[in-house]
């Protein structure tokens, strides 16, 4: 039986391939658990990027950095692959599914909120998420008050707390998908 080792993106086709089984027999076609992840995360990298790009057209911000916008989406879609993977594994169906993506949410709000809402002295709170240095970083990037070694440190941020994140779920994601 093939391990599957990494996260995958959309939350409720995890669901669905456990609930009809599609995943144990996955198991026993030549597709590698490599393939598999990437097929399954592609979207989480891709939507990201076409749904930004057609905001920024569709805001006319045609003066938008968007090599920066690049660099913190990618980063970013690394978390919310893990994020729509660990959904995927831990519901037993749909509703349940919806349920804990709404939790799920109450994090990423937080996240965003205490950003806009604390004192900038207080922000040391929310460096825990990565979802925060997400929104910080596109809002300079948007708001043109951001330089090159700030994405940077930005994008490392959300990179590191992601990879933990990601370390400390391993376990449950592989037993989910087993």
């Amino acid at each position: 039986m093939r391990k599957k080792t990494a996260p995958a993106a959309d939350a409720r086709t995890v669901i669905e391939e456990k609930r009809s089984k599609t995943l144990n027999a996955l198991n026993v076609t030549p597709m590698t658990g490599f393939e598999f992840v990437v097929g399954k995360s592609l979207i989480g990298f891709l939507l990201p990027l076409v749904q930004a790009y057609t905001m920024l057209w569709i805001l006319n911000l045609p003066n938008i950095n968007k090599l920066m916008i690049l660099i913190i989406i990618l980063a970013s879609s690394f978390i919310t692959v893990i994020f729509g993977f660990i959904m995927g594994v831990i519901s037993s169906n749909q509703i349940a599914g919806i349920a804990n993506m709404k939790i799920g949410f109450l994090v990423v709000s937080a996240s965003m909120l205490g950003a806009i809402l604390l004192p900038h002295d207080k922000h040391i709170l929310l460096y825990w998420s990565p979802f925060y240095w997400s929104f910080i970083g596109l809002r300079g990037i948007i708001t043109g008050t951001v330089t090159w070694k700030q994405v940077w440190t930005y994008t490392g941020w959300i990179l590191g707390l992601t990879l933990l994140i990601f370390l400390s779920l391993r376990r449950r994601i592989e037993k989910g998908l087993a």
